[in-house]
């Protein structure tokens, strides 16, 4: 039998209300934040008011993308480019290239999940998805 941490909802709330603390102090644009488990299934979705429509899905497929792959997602995305294949085609319609997409890493460094953060454009979804990770103490 084996025994693996996992990802619970408690454990994403804290990444939640770090995001949503730093936006508000930041005053940055509305952002969406998807948090999924090992396996790409959605554990938590937010979406700010006036946050963009297009960063529904993008959130989502950052996350998935993120913990399928066991990396950032657009550092996955890459990884397959090397090996000639789209991301899409390794991890599906949930696949992205975009950046904004962190793995959630135990300190036994087992994936747990990944984060999707849309709307705080590139840079700063990671930075507020480091913050977020920092929340749940990884």
């Amino acid at each position: 039998m084996h025994h693996r941490p996992t990802l619970g909802y408690g454990d994403a709330c804290k990444a939640l209300d770090a995001i949503l603390a730093e936006v508000a102090r930041a005053k940055d644009a509305p952002v969406v934040v998807a948090i999924v488990d090992d396996r790409g299934d959605l554990l938590l979705y937010a979406r700010q008011d006036g946050a963009l429509f297009i960063s529904y899905k993008a959130a989502i497929r950052k996350a998935v993308t993120a913990a399928l792959g066991r990396g950032p997602s657009a550092e996955v995305a890459q990884r397959y480019k090397g090996w000639g294949i789209d991301v899409e085609h390794v991890i599906g319609e949930w696949g992205t290239e975009a950046v904004g997409g962190l793995p959630i890493i135990a300190k036994d460094g087992v994936c747990l999940g990944g984060i999707g953060i849309s709307g705080a454009f590139r840079e700063r979804d990671v930075t507020l998805g480091k913050l977020a990770l920092a929340a749940m103490g990884l």
